[in-house]
């Protein structure tokens, strides 16, 4: 699952999702969503700004494929 959550991310790189817009684009439970994507991941950036699709400023994030 989480290669699928990066390679949509990935997608609408350079813009940022919050965790609840992507887990409703992915069908998923936002929990399982933030589960999967710990900050650790190479290429994963998590910043507090506008979300591209709700437009709420919190939490978001994007990721660049290498």
């Amino acid at each position: 699952m989480r290669e699928r959550v990066l390679d949509f991310l990935s997608a609408y790189y350079p813009r940022y999702l919050c965790s609840l817009c992507l887990a409703k684009f992915m069908t998923e439970q936002e929990a399982h969503i933030r589960a999967v994507l710990v900050p650790t991941i190479s290429g994963l950036e998590h910043l507090v700004t506008e979300c591209m699709h709700c437009g709420a400023i919190t939490r978001t994030m994007r990721f660049k494929t290498a």
